[in-house]
C-alpha cells in the first residue's frame, strides 16, 4: 500500500513558492527552479509527460553524458545479461515515462547509472529480497523502480516537498504500490525515526549541510544495517562522515566522477 504525499495543493496554492530546502546547498535559483518543475509535474500530466527534458531539472537530475554512459553500459553488461527478460523488460519502462531524451543505447544513460547502482548494491550485500531500504534524496524515484523491478523490497524515500510527490505521481505510473514517502522537513520532527535493512543516497546526502547530515546520521542512518552512499566534497569530507557511521566502512573512488570531482562511494554493514 502507498503511504505518501501525494499532494497536489502546494504547487495550485503557493506558485513561485517552493518547500524550505532542509539543508541543501545547491544554489537558490537552481534549487526553486528545479521544485517548480517537480510541482508542474505533479499538478499537470502535460509538464509530467515531459520533466526529464527540461533543463531546470536538468541541472539537479538526468544529466549523465554520454561518455559516462558508455561507462556505466560497460560495467553493467555482464549483470544485465545474467538478469531474467522479465527484469530488464520493467528496467526499461523507466525511459518510457516522464519525456526522456534520445538515447544511444539499451537504456538511457541516466537508467544505466541506476542500474549500475544496483549492480554495485548486489556486489557489496548480496540479495536484497526483503529488504527494508531507505533513500535520502530519491529524485523521481529512478532508483526505487530499478530496484523495487529487481526485488521483492519495502521502500522508504525521503525528499523535499516537490519531488517527494513527484516521486510517488512516478512509481504509480510505473505500477507500484508498495513505497512510502517522507517530507526532507519530517527529520525535525522529535519523533521521526526511520530505519531498515539498507541506506542509500545517490550523493543527496553529501549536498547538505553538516548540521542536516548530523541529523539524517542520528535518525536515519544509524538505525539502518548497511549503508551505501555516493559522496560529494560539499560539507563534509567523506573521511569524516566514515567517521560517524555505525559499523566500519569502505570508501572508495566513484568512477567515472573521482578523476574530476573527487566522487567517492562509501559503504558500511554491521
Amino acid at each position: 500500500m502507498v503511504n505518501s504525499i501525494y499532494d497536489t495543493s502546494f504547487s495550485k496554492a503557493n506558485p513561485g513558492k517552493p518547500s524550505k530546502p532542509v539543508g541543501w546547498q545547491t544554489t537558490g535559483g537552481s534549487k526553486s527552479s528545479y521544485q517548480e518543475v517537480c510541482a508542474n509535474a505533479v499538478v499537470s500530466d502535460t509538464h509530467f509527460n515531459v520533466f526529464k527534458q527540461q533543463q531546470a531539472y536538468r541541472n539537479i537530475l538526468e544529466h549523465v553524458t554520454p561518455e559516462f554512459g558508455n561507462f556505466y553500459k560497460t560495467q553493467c553488461a555482464e549483470f544485465i545479461s545474467k538478469t531474467d527478460e522479465k527484469v530488464v523488460k520493467k528496467w526499461k519502462e523507466n525511459d518510457t515515462v516522464g519525456g526522456t531524451l534520445p538515447f544511444q543505447h539499451e537504456f538511457s544513460d541516466h537508467t544505466l547509472r541506476y542500474i549500475n547502482v544496483l549492480r554495485l548494491l548486489v556486489e557489496e550485500f548480496g540479495d536484497l529480497d526483503g529488504f527494508e531500504i531507505v533513500e535520502i534524496g530519491g529524485g523521481y524515484g529512478g532508483q526505487a523502480h530499478v530496484i523495487k523491478s529487481m526485488f521483492n523490497v519495502n521502500y522508504h524515500i525521503i525528499d523535499l516537498v516537490e519531488p517527494a510527490t513527484l516521486t510517488a505521481k512516478y512509481l504509480t505510473a510505473l505500477n507500484h504500490d508498495d513505497f512510502h514517502t517522507y517530507t526532507a522537513a519530517s527529520i525535525y520532527n522529535s519523533h521521526f525515526a526511520l530505519g531498515g535493512d539498507l541506506v542509500i543516497s545517490n550523493y543527496a546526502l553529501s549536498e547538505l549541510d553538516e548540521p542536516t547530515i548530523d541529523i539524517y546520521v542520528e535518525k536515519v542512518v544509524k538505525n539502518c544495517k548497511r549503508g551505501f552512499f555516493g559522496w560529494n566534497l560539499g560539507s563534509m569530507s567523506g573521511e569524516k562522515f566514515s567517521q560517524k557511521l555505525p559499523a566500519s566502512t569502505t570508501m572508495v573512488p566513484d568512477d567515472p566522477y573521482y578523476e574530476k570531482w573527487k566522487n567517492l562511494q562509501i559503504t558500511y554493514k554491521g
